[in-house]
């Protein structure tokens, strides 16, 4: 159940994820602060425009909050209090996710930017859950069997997002011995059937894996249904796991919502 009644501050809500999250959570009654960049604003106040329509009583549970995680105050100053005082929760998968990303802003956004947000939950007097949202690519080349436990065992990393996201996911890991701090890691997104404002396309890395699965698709279909889809002999860098962006969303907002903090 998804319905706790509490303020969760949310980082990451102006992506397909983010913004999957913050409906679900806010359509469940809770209310979301929605960290939001000053360049993103704009996309994010006609996302929440639209979203009136489709669903006026979740819409009226976000509210746009002005930050940046590459700052070490997060907030600004004129709505850093009223957060940190109404905020029970954190649920963090802000990120730059481009695979190609300059590392000196991978790193500022997905390693410190993931520092500076701990550093802020510490703050909130009522913290329960502080849920970080990591990804299936910390194991990087590793072959073989990779636990929720395991996280550095000497493997490469074929671009900054991913190194950055495992040297992210290292700090929140040690900030569970002081914070409740909880860790996920999805998969690549693939859309479902869902239209309208939380359905849509994806970008950078999983559109290119779904105009992928679409080529495939189309040349089995001009086969008759019966082309095999082709094994390239590219290794694990091939090996790709994805699921749909609406299911993966639900999972991570039940972890959000579990009172178990593993």
């Amino acid at each position: 159940m998804l319905q706790r009644d509490e303020t969760v501050l949310l980082t990451g809500g102006t992506g397909h994820l983010g913004r999957r999250l913050a409906w679900l959570l806010a359509s469940s009654g809770n209310r979301v602060d929605l960290l939001v960049r000053r360049e993103s604003r704009r996309g994010a106040r006609e996302w929440l425009a639209a979203l009136r329509v489709e669903d006026a009583s979740a819409a009226g549970r976000i509210l746009l909050v002005n930050g940046d995680l590459t700052s070490s105050s997060i907030i600004n100053p004129d709505q850093r209090s009223r957060v940190l005082e109404d905020c029970v929760s954190v649920l963090h998968c802000g990120a730059v996710t481009a695979t190609s990303a300059d590392w000196a802003l991978a790193w500022k956004t997905n390693v410190e930017g993931t520092r500076n947000l701990l550093g802020l939950a510490a703050e909130m007097p009522q913290l329960r859950r502080f849920l970080h949202v990591s990804d299936l690519a910390v194991a990087g080349d590793h072959s073989g069997v990779f636990t929720e436990a395991d996280l550095h065992r000497g493997q490469l990393f074929s671009s900054s997002y991913a190194e950055t996201k495992m040297l992210g996911e290292r700090i929140a890991r040690a900030a569970m011995k002081e914070l409740p701090v909880t860790v996920v890691r999805p998969a690549s997104f693939l859309p479902d059937h869902t239209r309208g404002l939380l359905g849509g396309g994806l970008a950078g890395r999983d559109a290119s894996l779904l105009r992928l699965l679409k080529l495939l698709e189309r040349c089995g279909k001009w086969a008759g249904g019966v082309l095999p889809i082709p094994v390239l002999p590219l290794g694990s860098c091939a090996r790709v796991q994805a699921l749909p962006l609406s299911w993966q969303a639900q999972v991570i907002a039940a972890a959000w919502a579990s009172d178990e903090t593993a």
